[in-house]
């Protein structure tokens, strides 16, 4: 039975992503073997008062984001420096 992983991964910037993850042997397009997700920029929630007004903005975190599903396949073992384990992940795949 085929089974997808989902991996997490960030990058330096958006140019890192795509030679790391295309000298890893991965597409950066879909294939019925695996689905990427260019996350990139990830900002952290603002926090806002009762009338909805901004106390404190929202602020970018460092990196670009990228999220990788690969069928039947662990992630390329040139990829795992960029790997991580987000409790909550910014973006899921359906």
């Amino acid at each position: 039975m085929d089974e997808f992983v989902n991996h997490y991964l960030k990058f330096p910037d958006e140019a890192a992503a795509a030679s790391a993850l295309v000298g890893a042997g991965i597409a950066l397009t879909p294939t019925p073997d695996q689905d990427i997700s260019f996350v990139g920029t990830v900002w952290d929630t603002a926090v806002l008062d009762s009338n909805g007004d901004v106390i404190v903005p929202a602020t970018a975190m460092t990196g670009w984001h990228v999220n990788l599903r690969l069928r039947n396949a662990d992630l390329p073992t040139a990829l795992a420096p960029f790997r991580l384990f987000p409790a909550t992940p910014f973006r899921r795949f359906a």
